[in-house]
């Protein structure tokens, strides 16, 4: 903006004689139109900054609540299966022990068994 300002200077001042080397806008009166559009656009911006960040924070919120509650599921889904291992192992030794049972009990009842028969073939 500034160099097409020098421009329309210099053209203005050769018809005089005289040469601009240099401009410069120190001071810019804005109409209170101009002004209230550039409020409205600036907080326009800052009201979309705001509903981004609140988006980004929401969609942060339901991705730390996913990921714990796949971390519960997942602890949650270990303990049953430790739980269910150390069943299958309990399962695994107790019909040994049925089967010791047995032995002793075969050992002090002893079956007694008649070899003599009493029907006639």
């Amino acid at each position: 903006m500034n160099d097409e300002i020098l421009k329309n200077l210099r053209e203005a001042a050769e018809v005089w004689g005289l040469e601009i080397t240099r401009s410069e806008i120190t001071d810019v009166r804005v109409d209170e139109a101009t002004k209230q559009a550039q409020r409205q656009q600036l907080n326009a911006e800052r009201e979309r900054r705001a509903t981004v960040a609140k988006a980004e924070g929401e969609r942060q919120r339901v991705e730390l609540k996913a990921d714990a509650q796949l971390y519960e599921a997942t602890k949650q889904a270990e303990a049953i299966k430790l739980t269910a291992d150390a069943e299958g192992m309990r399962s695994l030794r107790k019909p040994r022990r049925m089967l010791s049972r047995q032995r002793l009990l075969l050992r002090q009842y002893p079956i007694m068994v008649n070899l003599r028969s009493t029907s006639k073939y």
